[in-house]
């Protein structure tokens, strides 16, 4: 199965992907993966929420939206990427996936937030230099 089709859905700031199945067919009308994102500064965004259904994992949509997305900023001169998620002092498969994914597409921890969320669920900001080749 391939990524399927990376599309704008109404509003800005969100992107999804169309899933298929073995033969190439649509899916149906459920999206796989979405993506938001925030522009902070005229240097800096921030991937707000992203997703991509469970069953959909290890495909390559995860990779597809950030690259568009980073794509986007890279043309506005945005220069930095970060994203938040759980942070590794607490412990949950489901995050540590997570935080892999981000560490294999180039984002690097930058620091732990204790109490952004609050006490049971430490933050860690990771950030990425955007490639400005992407421009």
């Amino acid at each position: 199965m391939g990524p399927g089709s990376l599309v704008p859905s109404p509003g800005r700031g969100i992107w999804r992907v169309s899933g298929h199945n073995g033969s190439g067919t649509p899916v149906g009308i459920d999206d796989v993966g979405m993506l938001t994102w925030l522009v902070h500064t005229p240097f800096a965004a921030e991937v707000y929420v992203m997703g991509v259904l469970p069953a959909f994992h290890h495909q390559g949509i995860g990779r597809q939206l950030l690259a568009h997305v980073e794509s986007l900023l890279a043309k506005d001169g945005v220069e930095f990427l970060q994203v938040k998620t759980l942070s590794p002092s607490k412990p949950d498969h489901g995050y540590e996936a997570t935080r892999a994914f981000y560490l294999a597409y180039g984002f690097r921890p930058l620091q732990e937030f204790p109490d952004l969320w609050d006490s049971e669920n430490p933050a860690l900001q990771m950030i990425k230099k955007i490639d400005s080749a992407r421009r």
